[in-house]
C-alpha cells in the first residue's frame, strides 16, 4: 500500500515551489511577469463578470459624463451649466472608451482590469528599480494581483484604477534613467494624473530624492524644471479652459476649498461629511471654492490645536478599511438611485470585510516591521529605497490637510507589499545564514 503524503509535506513542498517562483534563479523576469500577468487578468475578469454593481455617488456622475461627452457635449454640471467641481480626467477617458466603443458599463470595467495589470506590469519594474533585489519585486508584485481591494475596484467606475496606472508608470520613467525621453514621458504621464487626482502635481518633487547621491544640484534642479515644464504643457489647456468658464485662476478641478472645508470646520469628523451650506449666494463654482477655501483657512488659523488633533482622526479614517471597495460594490446592488448611507456591513458580508482587512493589515504590518528592521535596528539585508515610503508619507499628509477617506489610500497598497515583502524577505536572508 502506497502511503499518501501528509497535509503538512503538501504544504511545505507548496510554500517551496511558491518560493522558487519567486525567486530570481531559474526563471527570467519576461516568463515571470507573463504568468503573473495572465493570473491576475483571469482573477479580475471573473469578478467583473460575476460582480455587477450599479454606480453611484460619484461613480454615476463619472459614467454619464463619460457618455455625455462621448456625443460631443461639454463637461457640465447637474445644472448644465460648466463645470470643474469634479476633475475631468477620468470621465473624458471614459468618453474616449464610450467613443470608440459605446457607452457601456462592461467597457469601462474592462478598462479597470487592463490599467490594473498594466499597473502590475510597472509596479513590478519599478519595484526593482527601487528594491534592487528581485526576490523582493517579485513577491511585492505577488501580492497585488492577489490583493482583494485591487481585484474589487475593477467593478467600479471609478478613477481610482486609472489614477494607480498614472501614478505608477510616471514613477517608472521618473526613476528609470535621466534621459529626455524619460524625463518627457514622466512629466506627460504626471501631467495626465493630474488631470484625474489635481495633487499628484507635487509627486514628481520627490525627484530630487531618487538622484541626489547620483547627480549634482543643478542637474537635479534641471531635470525637475523640465519635468513640470511638460506638466504644464499638459495640464494649462484646461487651466485656460477654466478661466473662460470662471473667470479665474483653477489648475484643473474647483473642488478644493469645498473638500478643505470638510475636514476643518467646527463639526468636522476627519472624514467626508455633507456640508451644510447654502451655495445658490454663489455665482458660480469657483466663487464657492473661494469662499470655502477662506473659511477653512479662518478655521485653520484661529483653531490651530483643534485642527493638529483632528489630524489623527484623519489619518485614522485614511488608512483604518481596506473593504471600502467591497462597500461600493455592495452599495451598488443595495441603494441604486438612492442615497448611499454611511458605511454599513450586514452579517452575511463579515466573512468577506474579514478577507479584505486581514490581507490588508498583513502588508501594513509588514511595513511597520520593515521600517523597524531597518530604521530603528539598522538591519538592511533587503533595502528599498526610502522614496517608497516617502510617496505613503505625502499621500498622509494629503488626509491630514483635507480628510482622510480610505479609497485616497488605495494607490500607495503596492508599496505596502513592497515593505512587507521586503521585510519578509530580509528575515528570510538572515535564517538562511544563520543555518549557514
Amino acid at each position: 500500500m502506497v502511503k499518501q503524503p501528509g497535509i503538512l509535506h503538501c504544504t511545505v513542498k507548496a510554500i517551496k515551489m511558491t518560493a522558487g517562483w519567486l525567486s530570481f534563479k531559474g526563471k527570467s523576469d519576461l516568463s515571470f511577469i507573463i504568468i503573473l500577468l495572465l493570473i491576475a487578468f483571469l482573477v479580475r475578469m471573473v469578478w467583473i463578470i460575476w460582480v455587477k454593481p450599479s454606480p453611484v455617488c460619484d461613480f454615476s456622475f463619472y459614467y454619464k459624463q463619460g457618455i455625455l461627452l462621448s456625443q460631443g457635449h461639454g463637461y457640465t454640471g447637474p445644472d448644465g451649466r460648466p463645470t470643474a467641481f469634479w476633475p475631468v480626467g477620468y470621465p473624458a477617458f471614459l468618453a474616449i472608451l464610450f467613443y470608440v466603443f459605446g457607452p457601456s458599463l462592461f467597457v469601462g470595467k474592462l478598462a479597470n482590469v487592463i490599467l490594473s495589470v498594466g499597473t502590475l506590469a510597472v509596479f513590478y519594474w519599478f519595484a526593482v528599480l527601487i528594491s534592487k533585489n528581485k526576490s523582493t519585486a517579485r513577491l511585492s508584485t505577488a501580492i497585488v494581483a492577489l490583493f482583494p481591494s485591487q481585484i474589487a475596484y475593477c467593478s467600479l467606475i471609478s478613477d481610482t484604477i486609472l489614477f494607480q496606472f498614472l501614478l505608477y508608470a510616471g514613477l517608472f520613467f521618473l526613476c528609470r534613467k535621466t534621459t529626455s525621453m524619460s524625463i518627457f514621458l514622466a512629466g506627460t504621464i504626471f501631467g495626465l494624473s493630474v488631470y484625474v487626482r489635481p495633487y499628484a502635481l507635487l509627486v514628481p518633487l520627490l525627484f530630487p530624492l531618487v538622484y541626489w547621491r547620483r547627480l549634482s544640484a543643478g542637474k537635479v534642479l534641471k531635470f525637475t524644471a523640465f519635468i513640470y515644464l511638460w506638466i504644464s504643457v499638459v495640464v494649462l489647456p484646461w487651466t485656460f479652459r477654466n478661466y473662460l468658464a470662471f473667470g479665474g485662476f483653477a489648475l484643473v478641478s474647483t473642488n478644493g476649498g469645498f473638500n478643505l472645508l470638510i475636514g476643518n470646520n467646527p463639526h468636522a469628523t476627519g472624514r467626508f461629511n455633507n456640508l451644510k451650506m447654502d451655495v445658490s449666494q454663489y455665482d458660480n463654482e469657483f466663487e464657492l471654492h473661494q469662499a470655502t477655501r477662506r473659511m477653512a483657512l479662518e478655521y485653520i488659523i484661529s483653531h490651530p490645536c483643534r485642527t493638529i488633533i483632528k489630524s489623527i482622526d484623519k489619518l485614522y479614517y485614511m488608512y483604518n478599511d481596506d473593504s471600502n471597495a467591497l462597500w461600493w460594490n455592495l452599495a451598488g446592488y443595495r441603494y441604486r438611485n438612492r442615497d448611499v448611507p454611511v458605511q454599513q456591513f450586514m452579517e452575511q458580508d463579515l466573512p468577506w470585510v474579514a478577507v479584505f482587512q486581514l490581507y490588508y493589515l498583513f502588508c501594513l504590518f509588514g511595513t511597520a516591521g520593515y521600517v523597524v528592521r531597518n530604521s530603528i535596528l539598522k538591519k538592511q539585508s533587503c533595502g528599498v529605497h526610502p522614496l517608497g515610503l516617502c510617496i505613503i508619507l505625502y499621500f498622509s499628509l494629503i488626509a491630514v490637510v483635507f480628510f482622510g477617506d480610505p479609497r485616497f489610500h488605495l494607490p500607495v497598497n503596492p508599496l505596502f507589499a513592497l515593505y512587507a515583502s521586503a521585510f519578509i524577505c530580509s528575515i528570510v536572508q538572515q535564517n538562511r545564514r544563520k543555518r549557514i
